[in-house]
């Protein structure tokens, strides 16, 4: 089972790095990065509500709704914003230097998280290794944008 779920972050990363230059396009041909990003979210509103009626996930109850902690909504705005973000970027920086810089912003966060233990996650302490790792990340997306 381990090899199928690193198969599909896998998919899943290759789709987060097609993502951005499909919007930018989306967004040239629109005339502006918030009508691309809305059009990409008004798609992604379509398929998840189709997926939804197919599979019928339990629908929360009003109550539950109400006790999720504030910060947990930000998921969505912060989607939004990494949308608007990459397909203005990606026609100016290039596919890969964007990709590159965004994987290593996950990574400093996911850091973070993970040293700390945040959102209810168990603390996996930092290390020199997981520093040598994210500085070789970061290597990398230098040597991406160097011309």
């Amino acid at each position: 089972m381990t090899i199928f779920w690193l198969g599909l972050v896998l998919v899943g990363g290759i789709l987060l790095g097609i993502q951005p230059t499909l919007n930018a396009g989306l967004a040239r041909h629109l005339g502006h990065p918030l009508s691309a990003a809305l059009v990409s979210f008004g798609t992604a509103t379509v398929l998840l509500v189709a997926v939804a009626m197919a599979l019928r996930p339990p629908v929360p109850a009003m109550a539950d709704l109400r006790s999720v902690p504030p910060w947990l909504w930000l998921g969505g705005a912060m989607g939004a914003a990494f949308v608007t973000i990459a397909l203005m970027a990606t026609p100016r920086l290039g596919a890969a230097p964007v990709v590159a810089l965004v994987i290593c912003g996950q990574l400093a966060a996911a850091l973070v998280i993970d040293s700390f233990g945040l959102m209810g996650l168990p603390a996996r302490p930092f290390d020199w290794t997981k520093l040598l790792g994210a500085l070789c990340l970061v290597a990398g997306a230098v040597l991406i944008r160097w011309r």
